[in-house]
């Protein structure tokens, strides 16, 4: 019996030896892949309290964040033989099973000249149709991406800075709110369209030379087009592509539905569609434009610092800005709150301290007749915005879990 008990354990400790640590492994590929997430996170919360106080941004990228793990075993057995002679030898075995983790990090800066000017440019109208067409709170879109718009020669300014001389120094942004508000009662549909403006004027079909002159033309800049009878080219410029927001209108005489634009000039260039002529004899009115002020991912951490500083500054900790008309209720635990710091509902997603205070984003409930946060819903669409704006050249490329054995 004794043998057969020393055979089992020398098994066993060769089986231990040739363990892969395979579990191990899966735990920290799975702690480390949330630990990249929460510093992520917490690098976007920094820079909204940062914002907040009106203190420069830095961005950091968790470069690298792995670990050296070992394991080793061993097993000694002792096993007497021949004849004991009344000895008192016992076989003996033991086995000795360690394990070491030592993770590793490293940080890189983002601070590049191109990321820079990446968060300083507006966003590029295809990321805004994405997010438009993912069915996002359309308020929520409106509120975060736009700082304003003109209609009619009155602007509508969508930030929260206060002349703190002015008695209703708000109203502006109520005002804009409430556009807002109306704007998402109808069905909007996003548009990208690319203006065509006349270079010179049109010309007779080119034949030899001439025609293969514009066989070559840069079709990214220019776009030639022929008139109903094959006779005559117009060459076009073609602009960046442009963003609007469109909207289906009924013809009373006709019955037929098309789209109109919502924020684009006077009439006929109303029609939503991929290409808009313009005219360059025909300036347009400023006081009919409604054009979409779009702003860039700085510009959105900015006015997300300013969300923060009024919730401070005005209601102590339960004052929040509403998607709808927030004007009449500021509490912070009813109705669409927009985002907000320390909730009083929810899961805590995200804490850090900032200046010696603690600050947590919540993933809180949604209900859209009673209390819904969309805190969490922020930081993700800010955390993409940026991510769109990270080049690999920037970041090391090293693997993310070593193992040795």
């Amino acid at each position: 019996m004794t043998k057969l008990r020393n055979a089992l354990a020398i098994m066993f400790g060769l089986s231990v030896m040739s363990c892969t640590g395979a579990p191990m492994m899966k735990m920290d590929v799975s702690d480390y892949r949330e630990a990249f997430a929460y510093t992520n996170d917490e690098q976007i919360l920094v820079s909204i309290l940062r914002a907040k106080d009106g203190a420069p941004l830095h961005f950091t990228e968790l470069a690298t964040l792995g670990a050296n793990m070992q394991l080793t075993s061993s097993l000694q057995a002792t096993m007497p033989f021949g004849e004991l002679y009344g000895a008192t030898t016992r076989a003996t075995s033991q086995g000795i099973l360690g394990a070491q983790n030592n993770p590793n990090l490293s940080l890189s800066s983002l601070e590049t000249q191109n990321f820079t000017q990446g968060l300083l440019s507006p966003v590029k109208p295809t990321l805004l149709k994405q997010f438009f067409d993912e069915g996002i709170d359309q308020r929520l879109l409106l509120l975060l991406f736009f700082s304003g718009f003109q209609e009619g020669g009155k602007p509508y300014l969508n930030n929260l800075k206060c002349d703190r001389t002015e008695p209703r120094c708000y109203d502006h942004f109520y005002d804009y709110l409430k556009k807002v508000n109306a704007l998402a009662e109808q069905k909007l549909i996003p548009n990208i369209y690319v203006e065509l403006t006349p270079v010179g004027k049109s010309m007779p079909w080119p034949s030899g030379t001439a025609l293969k002159d514009l066989a070559g033309i840069d079709t990214a800049k220019y776009r030639v087009e022929t008139s109903a009878d094959g006779t005559n080219v117009t060459v076009y410029s073609v602009s960046e592509p442009k963003f609007e927001l469109c909207t289906e209108r009924t013809d009373t005489k006709t019955r037929t539905v098309r789209l109109m634009s919502i924020f684009a000039g006077p009439s006929p260039q109303q029609s939503c569609g991929p290409v808009r002529y313009i005219n360059p004899n025909q300036p347009s009115d400023p006081k009919k434009s409604k054009g979409l002020a779009v702003r860039s991912v700085y510009q959105i951490i900015e006015y997300l610092g300013q969300v923060v500083e009024l919730e401070e500054r005005e209601g102590h900790g339960n004052r929040c800005i509403k998607l709808g008309a927030e004007n009449r209720d500021y509490s912070c635990n009813a109705e669409d709150v927009l985002f907000q710091v320390n909730a009083p509902l929810g899961t805590p997603l995200v804490t850090t301290s900032y200046r010696g205070t603690p600050y947590t984003v919540s993933v809180g409930p949604c209900d859209p007749i009673s209390y819904c946060d969309h805190s969490a819903e922020v930081l993700k669409v800010v955390s993409l915005l940026i991510n769109v704006n990270k080049s690999a050249t920037d970041i090391p490329q090293v693997p993310l879990v070593h193992v040795t054995q």
